[in-house]
C-alpha cells in the first residue's frame, strides 16, 4: 500500500510532467509564430525597397535628363526592364511596375543615386 507522502510526491511528479509538456508545446508554437513573422517582415521590407526604387526611377524619368534621387538599399537586388516594366529581384522575391524610360540593368546595394542620363535611368553607387 502506498503511503500518503508517496502518493503526494507521485501526484506532484505527474503535475510537473504535464506542466513541462505544456511548456514544450508553447515554445514550439512560439517558434513557429516568430518564424512566420520574420518571413512576413522580409517580404514587407522588400516591397518597401521596391517602391522606393520604382518611385525614384519614375520621378527622375518624368522630370527629365539630369535629375537625381538617392535611395538606400540594405540588401543586394537586381534591377532590369521587362517589356515596359521595371523589375526588381531580391531575397527570392520579384516586383514589377510600369515605367516609361529605359533602365540600365544592374545589381545594387547600399546608398545609390537614381539618375536620368538622356532618358535612360541609371543606378550609381
Amino acid at each position: 500500500m502506498i503511503t500518503m507522502k508517496a502518493q503526494i510526491s507521485l501526484e506532484l511528479l505527474i503535475v510537473f510532467a504535464i506542466f513541462l509538456v505544456v511548456i514544450m508545446f508553447s515554445l514550439s508554437s512560439l517558434q513557429g509564430i516568430t518564424q512566420r513573422n520574420n518571413e512576413f517582415y522580409q517580404k514587407l521590407e522588400m516591397a518597401m525597397i521596391f517602391e522606393d526604387i520604382a518611385d525614384a526611377s519614375d520621378n527622375v524619368c518624368v522630370l527629365g535628363p539630369g535629375n537625381v534621387r538617392k535611395v538606400k538599399v540594405p540588401t543586394e537586388i537586381n534591377i532590369s526592364k521587362t517589356g515596359d516594366n521595371i523589375t526588381v529581384i531580391g531575397n527570392g522575391q520579384n516586383y514589377s511596375r510600369y515605367i516609361a524610360c529605359n533602365i540600365e540593368p544592374t545589381t545594387i546595394q547600399g546608398t545609390i543615386k537614381v539618375q536620368n542620363n538622356a532618358g535612360t535611368i541609371e543606378y550609381v553607387k
